[in-house]
């Protein structure tokens, strides 16, 4: 899929220090737009924002890999 391409480019141009703003939970609102992130329901603007979002979560990014992956 493309978008998640272009996820990759983004999060790639980011220092590692960006994964030390870390929140210690995912919010049910975080957790319900990264299932729709993965199920392809997110148009292209909601995908941008939560991209800026998932910058400050690595917990949140971690559990998008994990439903990449599953």
């Amino acid at each position: 899929m493309e978008s998640f391409a272009e996820l990759d480019r983004f999060f790639s141009a980011f220092s590692p220090e960006v994964a030390g703003r870390s929140a210690d939970t995912v919010s049910s609102d975080m957790a319900a737009r990264l299932d729709l992130l993965q199920a392809g329901k997110l148009n292209e603007d909601e995908i941008r924002d939560l991209s800026k979002e998932l910058l400050s979560s690595p917990k949140a990014l971690d559990q998008l890999a994990t439903l990449l992956k599953d």
